[in-house]
């Protein structure tokens, strides 16, 4: 199988084609042990081989330990940090965000109809005698 996309590498976007294959079994699914990548219609091309692949391997908890005397103090904030707080205030602003779209849409198609011009009514004009 090959693909064809972007990368940026050292600064420059260019176009990259990447080969896969070499496909054995691996616990029921196809996986290429041989990829091939590089600039598209250049003839320098990386390749890496892998010898085994396995899935699903156990790994002990310690290797998602924080390291000892790692800086925490500058983490990034939860993901869940807005749920961790009041359901009542969290559904309360997702209703106000609701009703502030609707607010905006509604002035949207007010000034939409005020834009138009009245239809034209029609009128019943009655024929003079003798025209």
């Amino acid at each position: 199988m090959k693909t064809e996309g972007k990368a940026k590498r050292r600064g420059t976007e260019l176009e990259v084609e990447t080969t896969f294959s070499d496909y054995k079994d691996v616990d029921g699914y196809m996986e290429p042990f041989s990829v091939e990548q590089g600039a598209k219609g250049m003839p320098q091309k990386q390749k890496m081989t892998f010898t085994k692949i396995e899935m699903n391997v156990p790994i002990d908890d310690s290797r998602f330990a924080v390291p000892a005397g790692a800086d925490t103090s500058k983490a990034a904030p939860r993901a869940d940090a807005g749920a961790a707080g009041d359901t009542k205030d969290g559904n309360k602003k997702v209703a106000d965000a609701k009703a502030d779209t609707a607010k905006s849409q509604a002035k949207v198609d007010a000034n939409a109809d005020a834009g138009k011009k009245p239809a034209p009514k029609a009128t019943a004009t009655k024929k003079k005698k003798g025209q």
